[in-house]
């Protein structure tokens, strides 16, 4: 099974590079041009974030996976449990490798002595006004480290792909209705949550409980959703409905 495996996994990688290649090499362009600007400019401050990126690429390629590889893996007769053991694995392998290439980035932002940001945030708290540069979601934790960077651009990487791996699975499974009333569903509950005032206790409980362990719930929840995600993925046949 161990040789099957790396076969499909072999297949996911070369499926994706192309598409990957893009993603990067514009990501890239865009990193170099941040730096050119801001050492013309005399800033040391470089506009440049890599992680946000990978984040909405991630939720793309989520979907994008269900569709441009699943119909070819069971043309190739690949069973259901060793695709879906294998595209586990390559989200995961995917997700490590997209964190520790957008944080490569910026720490060579920091070897030639610059430093790399988001934007200034603003916070107004009565008369009072809060400001900083946002750099990356670890800041706000005790102890910010490059591999605490690393840790939650992986996880959110892993929830993106596998929450829009599920979605991909909805839509493919049972057509635009079926994919956009799942959705509205969604939407429906997120709308009640904001009028029941869950919503509000949600992000309270992750403003007060800000920490990686937050994250490796996060994570947690992520790979339960993969886990569910087998149930759809069993129904999958080679023609869309």
């Amino acid at each position: 099974m161990q040789k099957d495996i790396k076969g499909v996994l072999y297949f996911l990688f070369a499926n994706v590079r192309y598409p990957l290649g893009v993603f990067w090499t514009i990501l890239f362009s865009i990193y170099l041009i941040s730096i050119l600007f801001s050492v013309i400019s005399g800033n040391e401050n470089v506009l440049f974030q890599a992680s946000i990126p990978i984040y909405i690429f991630c939720l793309v390629l989520g979907m994008w996976t269900v569709k441009n590889t699943i119909p070819y893996l069971l043309n190739m007769s690949v069973t259901m449990k060793l695709i879906f053991i294998s595209v586990g694995i390559y989200f995961l392998l995917l997700a490590i490798f997209q964190a520790v290439l957008a944080n490569t980035l910026t720490i060579f932002i920091s070897l030639i002595g610059m430093k790399a940001m988001s934007g200034e945030v603003s916070l107004i708290d009565g008369d009072q006004e809060f400001t900083f540069y946002f750099t990356h979601l670890s800041q706000f934790l005790q102890n910010d480290t490059l591999m605490s960077q690393i840790m939650i651009d992986t996880i959110i990487c892993f929830v993106a792909l596998s929450s829009m791996f599920l979605v991909g699975l909805i839509f493919y499974r049972f057509g635009l209705v079926g994919g956009f009333s799942f959705l509205g569903a969604l939407f429906i509950i997120y709308i009640l949550s904001i009028a029941q005032g869950s919503f509000i206790d949600l992000v309270t409980y992750f403003i007060d409980n800000y920490s990686m362990k937050l994250y490796f719930q996060v994570f947690a929840l992520a790979f339960l959703l993969y886990l569910l995600s087998y149930i759809f993925l069993r129904r999958i046949t080679t023609k869309a409905p």
